[in-house]
């Protein structure tokens, strides 16, 4: 089911000693995420309503992005350190890649004085 070097026993979510996770660390992310859903649903309801005639509009967007980036979390925490470690210097590069393609005009567009995607 998984590639060969993507394995549970390598990763952080299975180690010899069971889950090898920063839990304060873990816990304060999703109290954060949390507190952020609340923000975001109690501050544009009003608006929601309004302009799209749905008060729960932003918050089910919202919430629908928080769970793509906690599966794509718990996707991430699969690969072994081991892997990360190997590609690092690529990874950086095309992280560093890809903050540069705003600049290309037609890629990235200026909003309030910022280049963004």
């Amino acid at each position: 089911m998984f590639p060969h070097w993507l394995r549970w026993s390598n990763s952080p979510l299975s180690g010899r000693d069971g889950f090898d996770l920063d839990f304060p660390l873990l816990v304060s992310c999703l109290a954060l995420l949390g507190l952020g859903f609340i923000m975001v649903s109690s501050a544009s309801a009003d608006v929601a309503a309004t302009r799209l005639h749905d008060r729960d509009f932003f918050a089910l967007r919202h919430g629908i992005f928080a769970l793509l980036g906690l599966l794509t979390a718990a996707v991430t925490l699969l690969v072994p350190t081991r892997i990360w470690q190997q590609y690092s210097g690529r990874l950086l590069l095309a992280g560093m890649g890809l903050l540069t393609l705003v600049l290309i005009p037609g890629i990235g567009h200026v909003v309030n004085g910022s280049q963004r995607w």
